[in-house]
């Protein structure tokens, strides 16, 4: 497991193919969907193929992007990350939490901690 950031609570880990299978329940949540938009993420395939493209790529070639979010059982929680987006001046972070997860105040407190560390 290759760890960007540790909290006290959470790991912020760089995605491996191996995380297709959690990415893709992810994507296609219907909450992710209606927020975030229908990533055209249906098959497994898909998903490493997207893992590839977007996390990979991002990170060589911005030195930044998506990272998975587990607890530390590496129970996968989420995905959080700063994206490099053509309309926008900086990075924009953004995030998203599998269903159970979304609404516990740790992540909260933890993401904040991941967005000052990572800006500065």
């Amino acid at each position: 497991m290759n760890i960007a950031f540790k909290t006290e609570r959470l790991l912020i880990r760089f995605a491996q193919i191996a995380d297709a299978g959690e990415l893709l329940k992810l994507v296609n949540q219907a909450n992710f969907i209606k927020y975030i938009g229908d990533k055209g993420i249906h098959t497994l395939d898909d998903a490493k193929k997207y893992i590839k493209d977007s996390f990979i790529a991002a990170h060589k070639e911005h030195g930044f992007g998506p990272y998975m979010i587990t607890l530390h059982d590496e129970t996968v929680v989420g995905i959080v990350g700063f994206y490099q987006r053509a309309t926008m001046q900086h990075p924009d972070l953004g995030f998203a939490l599998k269903v159970g997860f979304e609404k516990r105040d740790i992540f909260l407190k933890q993401l904040q901690y991941f967005y000052i560390t990572g800006i500065n």
